[in-house]
């Protein structure tokens, strides 16, 4: 099943949109402004990020057929590129909640194609 960019921006959106209307629901609006229109410095920084590396993505999905997590060259890359960024989630957030993103970067992992190997 070929993925698009609406597939992979959704997973990234879903698990706050999720919880917004539950105890966690202030913390989940914040992150999901954050995402929508993020401040210039950190939260710019690490939403263009993950975005960036979920059009990958989905442009590989669409211009090869397979999931990028099955090319044993730029599937490495990708891995290597998402594991960084994740990193990133333990300095200054902003708005963004980590948690949220750690759940967004796993859906990506996922979606990619990579197996049950931690993220």
């Amino acid at each position: 099943m070929s993925r698009n960019r609406e597939d992979y921006q959704h997973a990234i959106m879903s698990e706050a949109r999720s919880r917004r209307d539950s105890a966690f629901g202030d913390a989940a609006r914040r992150h999901l402004h954050a995402l929508s229109g993020p401040r210039d410095g950190f939260e710019k920084a690490i939403v263009q990020g993950l975005y960036g590396l979920a059009e990958y993505a989905a442009a590989y999905e669409v211009r090869f057929g397979d999931a990028i997590g099955t090319d044993g060259v730029l599937g490495v890359a990708f891995a290597e590129q998402l594991r960084a960024w994740r990193k990133l989630l333990n300095g200054e957030l902003g708005r963004l909640d980590g948690g949220y993103l750690d759940g967004a970067a796993q859906a990506i992992w996922h979606m990619a194609g990579f197996g049950p190997e931690e993220l």
